[in-house]
């Protein structure tokens, strides 16, 4: 509880004039590592209010605060939640920054990553091929990101029982990530376990 308190404090010292989350993303940070989710969705949504009401509508600061507030609503499980959120973000990332942005890509995944855990495996697939299509075009087909989505979309396939294809796209993820990242990275040593499980 002292953790809240010195956010509660915190925030009084600040006073009306917080319009980025930079002066205060190590308290969210501190308050989400100790599981304070509620305090850290109330700690955000001021800030979002503060931002609305002081910046610009084009004002890029605020995309980090969306971003944490999805991630917030998805470690708690609340997918519908944190989809509204990611949503919100990607919307932003579109208009101000563009589509192939690391980080719009990256909300891009993280609704592919909800729609897998609800078991909605096609709109699922249909998040991460969006996702592949712009790490390819914008990082390239050997990127650590890109080589995430290609494991993710091998797990999907197997979920749905659809071994063949996971088997391709396991393989093609364990290709890449030996090349990139090395046979012991932990990344490609996962890739290998789930390979084997399949085949």
């Amino acid at each position: 509880m002292p953790h809240v308190l010195l956010a509660v404090n915190y925030v009084s010292y600040l006073g009306e004039n917080v319009t980025e989350l930079d002066p205060i993303e190590n308290l969210v940070g501190i308050l989400y590592r100790h599981g304070y989710y509620t305090q850290v969705e109330c700690l955000l949504q001021w800030v979002i209010f503060q931002q609305e009401m002081n910046l610009a509508k084009d004002d890029l600061s605020t995309l980090g605060t969306l971003h944490w507030m999805a991630l917030v609503f998805f470690i708690q499980g609340k997918y519908d939640d944190a989809l509204e959120w990611y949503q919100r973000a990607l919307a932003r990332y579109e208009r101000d920054v563009g589509s192939g942005d690391f980080y719009a890509l990256e909300v891009v995944n993280n609704i592919a990553l909800v729609f897998s855990i609800q078991g909605k495996y096609h709109d699922a697939l249909e998040w991460y091929r969006r996702a592949l299509a712009g790490y390819e075009r914008n990082l390239g087909k050997e990127f650590p990101s890109t080589l995430t989505v290609v494991h993710n979309m091998a797990l999907v396939f197997s979920e749905q029982g659809k071994y063949d294809d996971a088997l391709e796209w396991y393989i093609r993820a364990l290709i890449g990530r030996k090349r990139t990242l090395g046979l012991d990275h932990p990344d490609t040593q996962s890739t290998r376990r789930c390979l084997e499980k399949v085949g």
